[in-house]
């Protein structure tokens, strides 16, 4: 019976730690999701939600809220993949949250990923290519998120290259 009790307890409070190193997840991405294909120089909207700590299960006891949201396309050598290179896609996006965080509230922002020429560049082909969503918080906060990162596709049009 001790034995079995202490096993509980221990279970309890591994779990407890791995939720406090984890970070609470306030932010998620709804659009794109993971593998998606964006056109090239196409106009792309991107919808993302702020998560009322009201309605996870069970609810933070003290939910911290990034005061923005930073968005970096970043791409590698998929034969190289620990040099990174990213541009910045957005920055100082909203992440304000519904009063007393009693429901959901999502936003969107639209974004024209880079035309042929980048592409040229940085052929698709030979490049594995992120959106990496990053909460910014402005005060030190005891549970930060961690950046999400979106593996997604390009489709290049070449058919009128150089005048893409």
């Amino acid at each position: 019976m001790a034995i079995s009790h202490s096993w509980v307890t221990l279970s309890l409070l591994i779990f407890a730690l791995l939720q406090l190193a984890v970070g609470q997840n306030l932010i998620r991405i709804d659009n794109p999701q993971n593998g998606q294909s964006l056109g090239s120089k196409q106009p792309y909207t991107m919808f993302y939600t702020v998560i009322g700590a009201q309605t996870m299960s069970p609810a933070p006891a003290n939910a911290t809220y990034p005061n923005a949201l930073q968005v970096q396309l970043q791409w590698t050598l998929q034969s190289s993949p620990s040099n990174p290179v990213s541009l910045n896609v957005a920055s100082g996006l909203p992440t304000g949250y519904y009063p007393a965080g009693i429901q959901d509230k999502q936003y969107n922002f639209t974004w024209t990923p880079p035309n042929c020429h980048f592409f040229s560049r940085y052929n698709p082909n030979q490049y594995a290519f992120n959106l990496v969503y990053t909460p910014i918080y402005t005060l030190a906060a005891a549970q930060p998120q961690a950046a999400i990162s979106i593996p997604v596709t390009f489709t290049v049009n070449n058919a009128s290259f150089p005048k893409c």
